[in-house]
């Protein structure tokens, strides 16, 4: 145990203490009302290591809810001494087992009349230098203005405890202080130079005229929709079709036709030629259109022989199979097709190598930047690029077609000088072999570096200095915990706050290098002067996959960062209840969670085995998944699933519902719930009005010039707070085993003699 003393000054004391504790502690019922304290008061100095480690001691004031632990008296310095024999309280059960039954024994105080009574040897005790007053002393009549002073013994496991959470404390304070810029300077490393509702509003313009423009699906009225366009008339033909109602190779040709020549192209002015063209505001189109579809061959499948006749005439076998690597259609020259623009040979295979780009990642799977292509220059008149779509619907040879077909894009580039960012369109459908259409689309807005950049490019070097500066703190991390703590270094990595900054120095790394590639590809590009020539810029399609690498990064990296703040919640009582919550409740959590996602997978395959043919929400496993999660927070159509399988529809959703929502889900929460209660019930309830007061003194002490030089002093000479406490604990456990191997020597030599 550890023998600390309280004293409280009487009212008539009018010196000034730098710090105060909040806290009435009633030492003796019997002494005068004028001489007992509102708070305890504490008057710190760090004129020695023991003092300052001592007024350390003093700041865990928490050893229960109803008092504090130590303080010191004017200049009095206490020391930690130990007395010779007894062991009672201070080893562990076992070192006790291993030793036998320690004698009990009792020695006088060795300092005066202020610890009276026997004291139990072998305590840790503190010693005042000086003369002690015990209760009776300090109450009488001709002390009223001098101190009143107690003993108080503690265990030793608590007072390690508090020293190690002292440590703890003392070491997350200081990370804090380096958190706090660097989550500024991530804030900034991230958003800068991302006007992001601004580029919202530029492709919100172009999302509305290429995607929701409709236009009539006869043909007749079509072509009167287009003379009217044309002329600037009235519309009066019914409009009844769009870019996401497109559903084969001839509803594609109607939107290119109709909609996208005439948003891209001056068709007011159809002879007019433009070098620099703005379909929308002041958002410049770059290079060319280009346009580009992958398909199969014709022998990608096999059919049944008993199910066609033996004579091939009568019907043709010809299959066109899934999309796929083997069954790719990569013939050099698809027809012999000329383009009315330029007079070149049309529909040539390109490879990805040959043409360099960026794939594509849609519903059906990824696909690759190559394919049957050909690029429309933005210089080109409206007249021309119609000719050029009559030759893409063509009965002879289409440019999409309804059999081989399986993904077809048109893409392009703008760029905004107000925003000096650059913008990427790209529409796109998948078909599958069934014949389905999933029109999809991709906006992206993303900027090319420049050394005129100097701001952002100081910002990433700061930045990355950081960076660096908590990977190589990771790393010492690591070596303290296991040559200094003795620990594993599983151990060390099985830490949730471990994993957490793992992942965050990874990934910021990993953003880092697409970084520097985004910077190098944006300084070697030389095509990217305005006007472009008029090609499709493939540096752009690199430069934007760079850029939204970066993004999705530190998309990322934000959780991660925002996540670590909770480790710092933990230093305010108030605020470190969700983090103990979850601590006292994790085991309990784990395993409802593993029952519930069992649940949730079991559920999912019937469902998808039952409606997935007809019910898009279960038309494979991962949609079931997502979607049986999605059922949780009401977001289902039981009239659905009812219509497909009247039989099983009910039994299947609500016995998930009763399991997955009544049962499991509440349990989680009850787990949740009874933890929070358990813990708020434990926590130390602080008016706000006192934690304010608290904090404001803490930080009018510790902003002091007179601090600040003792803290960076005591920093370079490795005297830190944290580094005086770890002395502390480190000596006392030194003893504690210098004790019991003499309490071990002395049985031996007891039972020889």
């Amino acid at each position: 145990t550890v023998s600390v003393l309280y004293w409280c000054g009487a009212r008539s004391n009018k010196r000034p203490c730098p710090v105060s504790v909040q806290a009435t502690v009633d030492i003796n019922a019997a002494a005068r009302p004028e001489q007992r304290c509102a708070s305890q008061v504490a008057y710190v100095e760090h004129k020695t290591d023991v003092s300052h480690t001592l007024s350390l001691l003093w700041k865990l004031r928490t050893a229960s809810d109803r008092t504090d632990v130590a303080a010191m008296a004017d200049n009095e310095h206490p020391t930690f001494a130990e007395e010779e024999d007894d062991t009672e309280g201070y080893f562990t059960s076992e070192q006790r087992q291993a030793a036998g039954d320690a004698g009990k024994g009792s020695t006088s105080d060795k300092h005066g009349s202020g610890l009276h009574g026997s004291n139990r040897s072998g305590l840790v005790t503190s010693q005042k230098i000086g003369k002690s007053f015990n209760a009776n002393e300090s109450t009488a009549e001709g002390d009223r203005a001098g101190k009143l002073r107690r003993e108080t013994q503690l265990p030793l496991k608590f007072v390690m405890d508090r020293l190690r959470h002292g440590v703890d404390s003392s070491e997350l304070y200081g990370d804090m202080f380096v958190f706090i810029p660097f989550l500024v300077l991530f804030i900034f490393f991230f958003l800068a130079g991302r006007d992001i509702e601004a580029n919202f509003y530029v492709l919100q313009g172009m999302r509305d005229r290429l995607f929701w423009t409709e236009y009539p699906s006869t043909a007749s009225q079509l072509a009167t929709y287009r003379q009217q366009v044309l002329n600037n008339e009235r519309l009066w033909v019914e409009l009844d079709k769009d870019y996401p109602g497109i559903g084969n190779g001839g509803d594609w040709g109607d939107w290119f036709n109709t909609v996208l020549v005439p948003t891209l192209f001056d068709c007011q002015h159809p002879d007019t030629s433009y070098t620099f063209n703005a379909p929308i505001g002041q958002n410049y189109l770059v290079g060319a259109l280009r346009l580009r579809t992958q398909r199969v061959t014709a022998e990608s499948c096999s059919v049944r022989d008993d199910l066609y006749p033996d004579n091939r005439t009568q019907l043709n076998r010809v299959c066109f199979g899934p999309a796929g690597k083997d069954n790719e259609d990569t013939a050099p020259l698809r027809c012999n097709v000329t383009n009315p623009i330029n007079g070149q040979q049309m529909y040539k295979y390109k490879k990805c190598a040959d043409v360099p780009g960026a794939p594509t990642s849609a519903v059906e799977g990824i696909w690759h930047c190559g394919g049957f292509m050909l690029d429309v220059p933005f210089n080109a008149t409206c007249n021309q690029v119609r000719a050029l779509g009559d030759v893409l619907t063509s009965e002879e040879c289409p440019f999409v077609d309804n059999y081989a077909t399986r993904f077809v894009m048109s893409e392009f580039f703008m760029y905004t000088p107000a925003l000096d960012t650059f913008h990427a369109v790209k529409l796109f459908s998948e078909v599958n072999v069934a014949g389905f259409w999933y029109n999809q689309w991709i906006l992206r807005s993303f900027a090319v570096w420049s050394d005129e950049h100097v701001l952002q490019t100081v910002v990433d070097v700061a930045f990355l200095i950081y960076v660096l500066y908590y990977c190589v703190d990771f790393f010492i991390q690591l070596k303290n915990h296991v040559k200094r703590d003795g620990h594993s270094v599983i151990s060390y990595f099985a830490q949730f706050w471990t994993i957490l900054e793992l992942a965050n120095m990874i990934t910021f790394l990993v953003v880092f290098g697409f970084r520097f590639s985004w910077m190098s590809v944006s300084n070697k590009a030389t095509n990217l002067r305005l006007p472009m020539a008029n090609v499709y810029p493939p540096n752009l399609d690199r430069l934007l996959v760079l850029f939204e690498a970066q993004v999705y990064g530190n998309s990322i990296n934000t959780m991660f960062v925002f996540l670590k703040l909770l480790k710092y919640v933990r230093l305010n009582p108030r605020l470190n209840v969700l983090t103990r919550t979850i601590a006292a409740c994790q085991q309990s959590i784990v395993g409802v969670l593993v029952l519930f996602f069992t649940i949730i997978f079991g559920y999912a395959i019937t469902g998808w085995t039952l409606f997935g043919v007809n019910v898009e929400r279960f038309r494979n496993l991962g949609v079931s998944i997502s979607s049986l999660t999605r059922m949780l927070v009401g977001d289902i159509d039981y009239e659905e699933l009812r219509n497909e399988n009247r039989f099983l529809a009910g039994a299947f959703f609500w016995s998930y519902m009763i399991l997955a929502l009544f049962l499991l889900l509440n349990f989680l929460i009850a787990i949740i719930s009874e933890s929070f209660a358990q813990v708020s019930g434990k926590a130390f309830s602080t008016p706000f009005e006192e934690l304010l007061l608290r904090w404001w003194q803490n930080v009018r002490a510790y902003m002091k010039p007179s601090n600040l030089s003792r803290l960076c002093s005591n920093a370079c000479k490795g005297k830190g707070e944290a580094v005086l406490l770890r002395r502390v604990i480190e000596d006392m456990e030194v003893q504690h085993e210098m004790r019991f191997e003499a309490l071990l020597a002395a049985k031996r030599a007891k039972r020889q003699a």
